[in-house]
């Protein structure tokens, strides 16, 4: 965003009768610091050495050491709403941004870029004077003007940065990877074989830019964002870090994320009597969830939930009988139990079964009896980016059926979620199936 000209001098009828003036650039004065911004796809905190983890990260642990570490702050778990919100300190869904850059909806709040009434920090920075580059993974543009033709309004050049190396799209190869610089798609300046792998490219060339800006104007602080793309699929990661950590968790990942928990308990990271929840991958896959309960009557509430209003699963009791909401972006395919719940000790299932392309059916047992089953409307390969709770719908309500979070008030002893059996003929069948339809 160009400022406008500005004229504080006189114009008279001669030169003599005329003062001239001189429109500096702005400088944010001496005092003003660099600022560093990185972001990691698909990682979380738990992963990084001083929340921790043993993965090596001694740099970061350094900053840590050093500097201010949070512990509670939330993101937009989704590539391009992130950047927007992050880029310009707005909710994703008022820049234009609620999904990823890929598609529009036809609505202001899914544009495919960061809507032009929205500044960017770059765009702020720049107009105080800073110097600002923009290092890796963008993901802002919509995909049909990520091409060599443009347009190039929504690309980082047009929203405040000076300099731009990186990749448009959500991923890109990280040995072989589809670069532009500036305004302009370029070769990889390596190949695998020679040892290139685009993070250090990523950071070569960020230093590459400072460089460049500090060598001549020393007195210009810089913005410098640095997106990487490593750890946002494909995981391609250089043979040395792969050597490095194999057979190191062969234990699996629920003991691993056990001794996290523990390192982040001593170290403060969350606070005394913390109870981790986790929930096993569900999306696109037959499992059997079985919770063991007693109760009361008129003692109801959510077992479990995992998304939320836009899409997900909810198993609960309400008015004594056992509810599964299979809620398919909005398409709600709902079982009830024939008979209400015995009241005292209970042992409640639910069976979801994926079927050929997109169907599936949902079975529910009380006690070991069936109590009743239906057909999926579609069968979600990914439900939502929003987590699971146990005992209570922690977010927007999956369910039209009950108020958030609606907590089970009798006594939940225990919640088992069980994938199916990978080799199991039927559930092979169709993830090859829906697998071959995606390709």
């Amino acid at each position: 965003m160009m400022r406008a000209p500005r004229f504080e001098g006189t114009i008279g009828r001669t030169l003599a009768e005329s003062q001239p003036w001189y429109d500096e650039p702005p400088h944010p004065g001496r005092e003003a610091p660099n600022v560093v911004v990185v972001l990691l796809d698909d990682t979380g905190f738990a992963q990084l050495g001083c929340y921790g983890s043993d993965i090596d990260t001694p740099n970061v642990d350094a900053l840590a050491e050093n500097g201010l570490q949070f512990t509670n702050f939330h993101v937009a778990p989704v590539c391009s709403p992130t950047r927007a919100a992050l880029l310009t300190g707005r909710s994703q869904h008022a820049v234009g941004m609620r999904s990823v850059a890929n598609f529009r909806t036809g609505f202001p709040h899914q544009l495919g870029h960061i809507t032009s009434s929205a500044s960017t920090i770059a765009e702020v920075l720049r107009g105080e004077g800073y110097a600002t580059f923009c290092v890796g993974k963008w993901h802002l543009t919509p995909s049909e003007q990520c091409s060599a033709a443009g347009p190039f309004d929504h690309w980082p050049l047009a929203r405040g940065f000076d300099r731009f190396y990186g990749f448009l799209d959500g991923e890109t190869d990280q040995f072989h990877p589809q670069l532009v610089c500036d305004n302009h798609p370029i070769d990889p300046p390596g190949q695998p074989e020679d040892g290139y792998h685009l993070s250090e490219d990523l950071v070569e060339q960020a230093l590459a830019m400072v460089t460049d800006s500090k060598g001549v104007r020393p007195d210009r602080p810089f913005f410098l964002y640095l997106p990487f793309g490593a750890t946002h699929s494909p995981h391609q990661a250089p043979a040395s870090y792969l050597s490095k950590y194999r057979g190191k968790y062969e234990d699996g990942w629920d003991v691993w994320r056990e001794k996290w928990f523990e390192r982040q308990l001593e170290t403060g990271v969350v606070p005394p009597g913390t109870q981790p929840q986790a929930s096993a991958a569900i999306g696109g896959r037959s499992f059997h969830l079985t919770a063991r309960v007693t109760r009361t009557a008129g003692q109801d509430g959510v077992l479990f939930a995992t998304g939320n209003e836009n899409s997900g699963i909810s198993v609960f009791v309400q008015a004594g009988r056992l509810v599964v909401d299979y809620n398919a972006f909005g398409d709600h395919s709902i079982v009830e139990s024939d008979d209400t719940i015995p009241a005292g000790d209970a042992t409640l299932v639910a069976r979801v079964a994926r079927g050929p392309g997109r169907s599936g059916l949902i079975s529910i047992e009380v006690n070991g009896q069936a109590a009743g089953s239906v057909d999926t409307a579609a069968f979600m390969r990914m439900i939502s980016s929003t987590g699971s709770s146990i005992g209570r719908d922690h977010g927007s309500a999956v369910s039209t059926r009950y108020q958030a979070p609606f907590a089970f008030a009798g006594k939940l002893h225990e919640l088992e979620i069980r994938l199916a059996d990978d080799e199991d003929p039927a559930t092979r069948s169709a993830e090859a199936a829906e697998e071959m339809r995606r390709q």
